[in-house]
């Protein structure tokens, strides 16, 4: 099944940040493997909105936990992303990332893009 497509990822950010600790517990990987071994956590979910099948790499936080151990834990705010997508979340969260491209009706993806001005 989906095992076989998923590849252990290389150290991630999370052990440097100030919740890393949380990260690098061994009930943390055991949870996250579980999770992207999971139906729900195979694939990458914006992916999936984006009509593209990719394995997920990582599982993500959908709501900042904050060093919240409920949110942390919380399997239902858990979501797998491709290293392509997490990157860009978390570069958009420090302010780096705009999103690229358009919608369908041809309105640009950046919200802050100057067509969107009013």
């Amino acid at each position: 099944g989906w095992v076989a497509l998923m590849r252990r990822p290389p150290q991630s950010r999370s052990s440097t940040t100030k919740h890393g600790a949380l990260y690098r517990k061994a009930a943390w990987r055991r949870m996250s493997e579980q999770f992207r071994a999971s139906p729900e956590g195979a694939l990458c979910a914006l992916c999936l909105v984006e009509g593209k099948v990719t394995p997920s790499e990582l599982v993500d936080h959908i709501r900042e936990h904050d060093g919240d151990p409920a949110k942390f834990w919380d399997p239902g705010n858990l979501r797998g992303l491709c290293w392509s997508h997490h990157s860009a979340r978390h570069r958009a969260a420090d302010g780096e990332y705009r999103p690229k491209g358009c919608t369908a009706d041809g309105m640009p993806k950046d919200p802050s893009h100057h067509w969107r001005e009013t």
